[in-house]
């Protein structure tokens, strides 16, 4: 269990302080022991400093004595459980703890381990009910700043209800990059966000608020003076136990305000971008990030010419893309990958190749390098299927392929359609077509059509939508040549992939 309070020790006498600081395991008890002030003035300014959960104060101490300190405490952070030491059994100093809603007040003759032990075990219990509480209403109006538009958020509630100041990072779940899905027809699976909860709050003791506020993304506000770069690394290694998938982390570093931190939060998209170039399971530091200018350095022309010439190879793409990595420019690279992917997916159409743009695992292409080192596969592979497709294919079989791949959204489409384009009968068209391809005409004209359903489903799109963009008028028909295909009805494929 993570819960660990913060507790300081406050005594003019170094022997007793000493004492008390060795006579409990304070670990064990569920406490860090985190500073011991040998008057009240250096308790008042590490209080300042490290504002612990409880104070633990001799009353009579020179400076500011231990009434005044608490008097304080009450006024700067006052939900501080306090407890007062004396060696004086004086009434006054009873009465001022009342008074001042301290916890308790002892006598340091009668305090033994297992007193102490019992004290402390009562105040974890205090501290624990009121967290828990507390953790409840801070996490639902944390969870609605970061999912409200900006423009609706109550600036003054907000700032009302986070007064405090904490360290802010990141912890981005290395994927796919979202504009690369509709290409790849595939997305990195999202870990479970319970999971990802549950497993800082139980074993990364500085991280007290983790929300997950998008996809992929999760918020962890630490503990102020503690080392946010540490805090971070600890939270990469234990979500280490989530392999195959991987986790980056972007620190922004402390902060006071919520609406500042929002509204940083909005205009730095960019920082999270730049882990693409940067590699997986990284630390980023916000402050030495900079937005670099997108230009456009477009090779979709030159990359056509080259395929058509046979004389694409990878160190073109090395060109293209060097200057993009050392400016850390994401939307120009981003924008060249698809310009290529489109390039390459057109021309494979033209010429009738059995080739596809996809990747194997949906773990890889979460760095800028593997997508180049995946594209310059893909290009070797489509050159391989051109090359080998031009002996086996005659051009009336390519002509067919082009023409269907043009008309498949047509409902009226059909095989003599198609055998008339082009300039043969059906059966010799089949006979033809089965020979080269190893289908029929009218089952590729089928499995085009549905894995062209499959690609919009996944976009979210109505199965009305989706069944007119594919070549049929009736929506009840195409269910059934769904299901027949996929075994599977389009509403239940559509619920697969939510899950």
């Amino acid at each position: 269990m993570k819960l660990v309070y913060r507790v300081m020790l406050a005594d003019d006498n170094k022997f007793a302080l000493e004492y008390f600081s060795q006579l409990v395991d304070w670990k064990k008890q569920g406490f860090e022991l985190v500073n011991m002030s040998i008057d009240g003035v250096e308790a008042w300014n590490n209080f300042c400093h490290y504002e612990p959960d409880v104070v633990i104060t001799d009353v009579e101490m020179p400076g500011i004595d231990g009434i005044e300190l608490t008097e304080k405490i009450r006024a700067f952070r006052p939900e501080t459980i306090i407890v007062f030491l004396s060696s004086y059994d004086e009434f006054d100093y009873a009465r001022a703890a009342i008074d001042l809603n301290v916890k308790d007040y002892i006598l340091k003759q009668e305090l033994d381990a297992a007193s102490l032990e019992k004290k402390l075990k009562e105040i974890f219990e205090i501290l624990q009910i009121k967290e828990n509480k507390n953790k409840k209403v801070f996490t639902g109006y944390l969870q609605g700043c970061f999912q409200m538009a900006s423009g609706e958020i109550d600036r003054e509630l907000y700032q009302e209800v986070f007064q405090k100041n904490c360290g802010v990072f990141f912890i981005e779940q290395d994927h796919i990059p979202c504009e690369l899905r509709e290409i790849l027809k595939k997305e990195t699976p999202e870990a479970d966000s319970g999971k990802i909860i549950s497993i800082l709050e139980n074993t990364v003791s500085e991280v007290e608020y983790t929300i997950h506020i998008k996809k992929y993304r999760w918020l962890c506000l630490c503990r102020k003076n503690t080392s946010l770069e540490q805090n971070a690394y600890k939270v990469q290694s234990q979500l280490q136990f989530l392999k195959p998938l991987q986790f980056s982390s972007i620190i922004f570093g402390e902060m006071n305000d919520i609406i500042q931190l929002r509204e940083r939060y909005d205009s730095s998209e960019f920082t999270f971008q730049q882990r693409y170039f940067e590699g997986s399971e990284v630390c980023i530091f916000a402050d030495l990030s900079e937005q670099p200018n997108s230009v456009s350095v477009s090779g979709k022309e030159k990359i056509r010419r080259e395929l058509e010439n046979g004389n694409l190879e990878g160190r073109l793409l090395d060109q293209m893309f060097r200057p993009l990595f050392i400016r850390g420019d994401y939307q120009t690279f981003i924008y060249e990958i698809q310009e290529i992917a489109c390039v390459l997916e057109q021309k494979a159409n033209e010429l009738a190749l059995d080739w596809k743009l996809d990747c194997l695992e949906s773990t890889e292409l979460v760095t800028a390098s593997q997508i180049v080192q995946w594209m310059k596969k893909k290009i070797a592979e489509f050159s391989e299927k051109k090359e080998n497709a031009g002996e086996c294919s005659s051009e009336v079989i390519k002509g067919v392929i082009r023409y269907i791949y043009h008309e498949y959204q047509n409902a009226f489409l059909s095989v003599e359609e198609i055998a008339e384009n082009a300039g043969i009968s059906v059966n010799h068209l089949n006979d033809l077509f089965k020979k080269e391809q190893g289908e029929t005409v009218g089952k590729f004209l089928t499995r085009i059509r549905m894995e062209r359903a499959r690609e919009i489903l996944n976009g979210g799109e109505k199965m009305s939508v989706v069944a007119e963009k594919t070549g049929y008028t009736s929506t009840s028909y195409f269910a059934r040549v769904f299901r027949k295909y996929y075994g599977v009805s389009p509403q239940e494929y559509k619920v697969g992939i939510r899950k």
